[in-house]
């Protein structure tokens, strides 16, 4: 049996699948017993690309169970990790968690927020000599983030976010809620979903598959609004995404859910579009402490940064290789 939180809801999946579930009421049942479960945006897309959210069929922030014994509750070596870090071990507290819900819920999306205004500044690309690496922007620092992260469709990921920003981000999202608690996903936690999605015995199509929002991957049928975008060398500004070319420089950060192409189990935008901070420090070979980045991003390939990478970033690292990473978090 899966717990559900009181004060969250069925939507939608199955165990096998994945369990969608919702902190708003109206989102009970809505999906119920179909193993493919829409982002929710379905129509409700304006033609700039923003949401109109009295047409989503989800209204809540989504979160997706996954399900992990405490004898299997370990990290995974999946030879895909930066050679100059070495990872904490497992939390003993994440342990009894797990022992005694048996799982954990993942947010469904990449962290985001529609509250943020983007201007022209914020959001182009204006090459290397740039603040932060040509991405900088001033709305995702400690200094000036205000409410709430989202976990929807449609929204702006937190784009340029340290590690500090997305530890607080993440762990105030549900503060008033006594039955729940919200945190950067740890490097344990990854490695679960990781071994959830995977079809494979040995993992290796978490290696070599192409579905994450990566350099040199096409995606098709786009909805919602790059960030970001550098077509040959020509500047744009947001606008409704429509075909992403491989290898052609016409890429961007998009919007949380943009595609179903970038679903595995119910989940969106593991692989690629931005790097995730994880929760636990890691060792430098200069014995200086960084913090765990999985996922890999826009600026690399799917083959050398896919699903199961381990990077790794300082505590202020904000140019995550022209980006910096979101968050996801947990609510157990």
């Amino acid at each position: 049996m899966i717990p559900i939180p009181k004060g969250f809801y069925y939507v939608g999946g199955t165990k096998t699948s994945g369990v969608v579930i919702s902190d708003d009421s109206r989102d009970e049942g809505v999906y119920e017993g179909i193993e493919n479960v829409p982002s929710g945006a379905d129509d409700a897309y304006n033609a700039d690309g923003t949401i109109a959210e009295d047409k989503l069929t989800i209204k809540g922030n989504q979160f997706v169970w996954i399900p992990c014994e405490v004898n299997e509750y370990k990290k995974i070596d999946f030879g895909m990790s930066n050679t100059n870090v070495l990872e904490k071990w497992t939390n003993s507290a994440e342990l009894q968690q797990i022992y005694k819900y048996g799982g954990f819920y993942v947010g469904r999306f990449e962290a985001g927020t529609s509250k943020v205004t983007l201007n022209t500044s914020g959001v182009k690309w204006d090459g290397p000599s740039a603040g932060d690496n040509g991405w900088g922007n001033p709305n995702f620092v400690p200094s000036k983030v205000t409410g709430t992260i989202t976990e929807k469709p449609g929204e702006i990921p937190y784009y340029h976010a340290d590690y500090q920003t997305a530890q607080y981000m993440s762990s105030n999202m549900y503060t008033s809620n006594q039955y729940v608690y919200s945190g950067l996903t740890t490097g344990t936690m990854w490695d679960m979903i990781m071994k959830f999605i995977s079809t494979t015995s040995d993992y290796s199509d978490l290696k070599s598959t192409n579905w994450g929002n990566y350099y040199d991957v096409a995606l098709t049928g786009l909805k919602g609004r790059f960030l970001a975008v550098n077509t040959n060398g020509a500047i744009k500004t947001i606008a409704k995404a429509t075909t992403k070319s491989a290898g052609n420089a016409n890429w961007g950060v998009l919007t949380t859910a943009s595609t179903e192409i970038v679903k595995k189990k119910n989940i969106y935008d593991l692989a690629g579009n931005l790097w995730e901070w994880t929760q636990e420090a890691c060792w430098y070979t200069n014995a200086t402490e960084r913090y765990m980045l999985r996922g890999g991003g826009i600026n690399g390939t799917y083959a050398s940064n896919p699903v199961c990478y381990r990077g790794y970033g300082s505590e202020g690292y904000r140019n995550s290789h022209r980006f910096s990473p979101c968050t996801f978090h947990k609510v157990v």
